[in-house]
């Protein structure tokens, strides 16, 4: 039975990190679902779904062997409902502001009290 997680994973960004790492799950057999990729700073991040084979333990094995050349930090959840879901929003909204204390609890706050952070 495969089983689908949620892998986030941080570390300095470097060339060739993605081609890597995709490289490296898909060798073991991963199948590789929605990802969300960001450079915060000289970060790099990046949160996406997994399908394999095997529990979790064997999945953090393999993530180990291609995090650590990488030195990137990684964090795995087993997704209780064992799928994958991907959901397209049916609103986008894009701020753009000067950076200050509580930039993003004012944007948000406004959001959620509208219903906008709401799930089906």
């Amino acid at each position: 039975m495969k089983n689908w997680f949620m892998l986030s994973l941080i570390g300095l960004d470097q060339s060739s990190m993605v081609a890597r790492l995709s490289a490296g799950l898909c060798k073991n057999g991963c199948n590789l679902g929605d990802s969300s990729m960001v450079r915060l700073g000289k970060y790099f991040t990046i949160m996406l779904m997994v399908e394999h084979e095997g529990g979790k333990e064997s999945l953090e094995s393999v993530i180990a062997s291609i995090c650590e050349p990488l030195k990137l930090n990684a964090h795995l959840v087993e997704l209780e409902d064992g799928t994958q879901h991907h959901c397209e929003p049916d609103v986008r909204i894009s701020l753009f502001a000067d950076d200050r204390i509580g930039i993003v609890e004012d944007a948000t706050t406004p959001l959620a009290q509208a219903g906008l952070n709401s799930r089906p």
